[in-house]
């Protein structure tokens, strides 16, 4: 088992349920040196106001996990652009297909940067679907969580909604990865509160925010969504 020791995040709150969520990373710069008992990761998320259930596509340097939904696992390199989507299968009008009442469509693409190229690795993509039918106790995923190094993951209170953006550290680990570029953060919800739409709204815990890009928010057929165009987070106070 992996222990979980730091971190940080951001918290995005739109007090509604979310039914899409898209997300953009640059993978940061490697370790000088692999650390044998470190281990960071990043990613974007999905979890209930409760925090019993997360929803996720993680990058790490721990090398493995304990279970891989799309054949093998894919390595990244720094300069990657990975995006994660996860769509609602029967809320969302993004969703073309079938209605599938709880269940989740996720998918991830990742294109290469120069390091990649160099090392000859193809671009790719993969997707899945998350059926939640068999766990009744898991509440509407309403918040949204993009991780970074933190040094610790408080508990929301009951009945709040929101993201997340952070960076993780186990077993000693320290962030030595550098910022984390995060750009095309897509919300949509089956709300029309925009209060939440704006990063002076961001709950915001052990990093620091920088190169903030415009914030639009636009009208669905289902709600509303709201759309960071990009910024990034690094450790408190920035290195």
């Amino acid at each position: 088992m992996v222990h979980f020791v730091a971190g940080g995040h951001i918290a995005i709150e739109p007090y509604a349920k979310i039914i899409q969520f898209r997300a953009t990373v640059v993978v940061p710069n490697a370790l000088t040196v692999i650390q044998a008992i470190g281990v960071q990761a990043f990613f974007p998320a999905l979890e209930p106001a409760s925090s019993t259930a997360i929803l996720q596509n993680v990058i790490a340097n721990m090398g493995s996990t304990e279970r891989a939904l799309h054949g093998a696992h894919h390595n990244v390199y720094p300069g990657d652009i990975v995006a994660s989507g996860f769509v609602l299968m029967d809320d969302s009008e993004q969703w073309v297909g079938l209605t599938k009442p709880n269940q989740w469509f996720m998918e991830w693409r990742v294109r290469r940067g120069e390091e990649g190229m160099t090392k000859e690795e193809a671009d790719f993509s993969g997707n899945t679907t998350m059926d939640l039918s068999a766990y009744p106790d898991v509440e509407d995923f309403t918040q949204v969580c993009n991780i970074q190094i933190i040094p610790y993951f408080p508990i929301p209170e009951p009945n709040t909604v929101q993201a997340i953006l952070a960076f993780e550290l186990y077993r000693n680990a320290e962030w030595e990865v550098g910022p984390l570029v995060w750009s095309n953060i897509d919300i949509q919800t089956n709300g029309t509160n925009t209060v939440w739409c704006s990063v002076d709204k961001f709950l915001v815990e052990g990093v620091t925010i920088t190169d903030i890009g415009s914030v639009h928010v636009y009208p669905a057929i289902t709600g509303i969504t709201c759309f960071f165009t990009g910024f990034t987070l690094t450790e408190f106070p920035a290195i």
